[in-house]
């Protein structure tokens, strides 16, 4: 007696484990391609929340009929405590009381930043800052920015050294910012 055998309907071992060395596979280039995303969105994140203080301490300037001031750490710095409070930060932006450019206690922070591991990589603002290795600007009550003249104060940042990096240029002494990428 013989026997036969249906169709069988199956897989050998081969074809297993090619198919799990391919989805491997992609899942490792999915993962790599994932995190250069998430690096992305992070540094374009960063930025936007410092063009965004810059606005905000021009429009506090003017409702306040006083002075704010904006402080970016210097290129290769790290965050530093920029307002005596012990965190460290990259940027800092708050009410100048007695326009000495220096945080005070008493002084009205409007806002601040810290950006875990992003470095900065260039900062050409007109002004340094006298506590800190940092620079800053600072908006008067008409809502202008004395020193932010034709040429482009421009703050880069990206992730120590690697791309993509992004650059903040503040464009005119009404505090107009624009964010763009400049690595690839």
């Amino acid at each position: 007696m013989r026997l036969r055998y249906k169709n069988q309907a199956g897989v050998s071992i081969i074809e297993l484990m090619t198919t799990i060395a391919i989805l491997g596979l992609l899942m490792t280039i999915g993962i790599v391609g994932f995190d250069a995303l998430v690096r992305k969105s992070r540094l374009e994140f960063h930025l936007q929340s410092l063009a965004s203080a810059i606005k905000l301490s021009r429009t506090v300037a003017m409702n306040e009929g006083t002075r704010a001031v904006i402080v970016v750490v210097n290129a290769g710095e790290g965050a530093q405590d920029l307002d005596g409070n012990g965190t460290d930060e990259h940027y800092l932006s708050f009410i100048d009381l007695d326009k000495d450019s220096r945080y005070d206690a008493g002084e009205t922070v409007i806002d601040k930043g810290n950006w875990d591991t992003v470095r900065i990589e260039e900062n050409t603002l007109p002004n340094n800052y006298p506590d800190a290795n940092a620079k800053c600007f600072f908006f008067l009550p008409q809502g202008t920015a004395p020193g932010i003249g034709a040429a482009d104060r421009e703050i880069r940042i990206n992730y120590n050294g690697q791309t993509p990096e992004y650059r903040l240029n503040l464009m005119s002494y009404l505090g107009a910012v624009e964010v763009e990428k400049v690595g690839h």
